[in-house]
């Protein structure tokens, strides 16, 4: 899906929770980190909230929050992506299960492959 994305001219770039350490060989081992515009892992081990970093990595890199959309696999980034003015669509293959993200009455998808139906790639 990262690739399909790549090859249809969508910018990628990842906010996480994961110290920029851990991520960036998070990246490498699984072979991502040519994807990526850009990369903002947390200054630490104890992640906290990642949405100040999420408002600045929009104004940096001037993306329009109505034009950004948010994949994420837990609450906290549909919180992040508001906090900037963006869409968000969650995926149930992760930190948090389908039961848990439905619950809050978000788009929730079982598997990255649906993204395609959204983004009509």
């Amino acid at each position: 899906m990262i690739e399909a994305l790549s090859g249809s001219g969508y910018n990628q770039g990842v906010i996480s929770g994961f110290e920029s350490g851990r991520l960036k060989e998070s990246l490498k081992k699984f072979g991502l980190e040519g994807y990526f515009r850009f990369m903002s892992g947390s200054d630490d081990i104890d992640c906290g909230d990642k949405s100040e970093r999420a408002v600045g990595v929009v104004e940096k890199y001037g993306f329009e929050p109505k034009d950004t959309l948010f994949i994420g696999d837990m609450y906290h980034d549909y919180e992040t992506a508001k906090r900037v003015g963006a869409d968000c669509v969650l995926i149930a293959k992760g930190h948090q299960g389908a039961e848990v993200l439905r619950s809050y009455g978000i788009t929730v998808l079982d598997s990255a492959e649906e993204l395609k139906s959204i983004l009509l790639i």
